[in-house]
């Protein structure tokens, strides 16, 4: 339903209230809501359009549980790393309003590092051109 949505021009706030919506109604098991999330992220990886809903709060704590199930340090920090992307593009679209796909898909790219570098220096920018002048000094 999610990706018809998007295909059918739906935006982003309008996809991401709807989910909210549903979200309260329809309450999951935990395996379809963690295989819900996989197969939103995936669709969303392609089109560079990050998902962000009540699922955020959980890619933490989920990257920990499958790094722990498989005995893979990979899991776990991956699971931190879009945790800490989601966050941080939260936090930007509210402080500078929207940011282009292009945008979004270079924070993405940023490795832990920088990703903690921006999490500081976020609350200093003030337009999306400051934004984009960090990366270009900060791209890892």
């Amino acid at each position: 339903m999610l990706r018809n949505l998007y295909e059918r021009g739906w935006s982003r706030e309008e996809i991401i209230e709807l989910h909210r919506l549903l979200d309260w109604l329809l309450v999951l098991p935990p395996e379809m809501n963690l295989e819900f999330r996989r197969r939103v992220l995936e669709y969303e990886k392609e089109k560079i359009m990050p998902y962000i809903t009540s699922n955020e709060q959980i890619a933490t704590e989920e990257g920990r549980q499958e790094g722990r199930q498989e005995g893979r340090l990979e899991g776990r920090q991956e699971g931190r790393l879009e945790g800490r992307q989601a966050v941080i593009l939260r936090q930007l679209r509210r402080r500078l309003g929207g940011l282009e796909n292009a945008t979004e898909r270079r924070i993405c790219d940023l490795g832990a590092e920088s990703l903690e570098l921006l999490a500081e220096d976020l609350l200093d920018f003030t337009s999306v051109s400051a934004l984009n002048q960090w990366l270009d000094r900060n791209q890892s």
